[in-house]
């Protein structure tokens, strides 16, 4: 199995398809596992190179034991620790849901030179993953 560290935190992801980058981010109580149980990764990964993670405390991912390990900056970290891990610097977007959402968008905000301008499941926005941004696009130019 994959993982990238954080701090120290073990983030479990797949990689899957061929295309643009799309960050899946799965919900409070969820893992990765549903995106393909809902049928997300095999109707997305002939179109986008999925990255699909089990948030910490999720899945896979290590589970620590301190609330603080859990604070939005640091889950939001776990997704640039995995690009980074990766090497994805291109368009790159991300979606999240229920909890997830607020994740993903709080991605959009800190960590615009990585692209995850993000949405709620349902809809998404993308930005260069260039440092300074670039223009925003709809889910649809992605």
């Amino acid at each position: 199995m994959p993982f990238a560290d954080h701090g120290g935190v073990r983030v479990h992801y797949r990689l899957e398809g061929a295309g643009r980058p799309l960050v899946l981010l799965h919900g409070f109580g969820g893992s990765s596992e549903q995106f393909y149980f809902l049928g997300w990764v095999p109707a997305l990964r002939d179109r986008y190179r999925l990255l699909v993670m089990d948030g910490r405390g999720h899945g896979s991912s290590d589970k620590p034991h301190e609330p603080e390990a859990y604070r939005m900056d640091l889950r939001v970290g776990d997704v640039t620790a995995v690009l980074d891990h990766l090497g994805i610097d291109q368009l790159c977007c991300v979606i999240g849901g229920s909890l997830s959402a607020r994740h993903a968008l709080q991605c959009a905000s800190s960590y615009l030179e990585h692209g995850c301008a993000a949405g709620p499941a349902g809809g998404a926005a993308c930005a260069s993953c260039t440092a300074g941004g670039g223009g925003r696009r709809t889910a649809s130019r992605c």
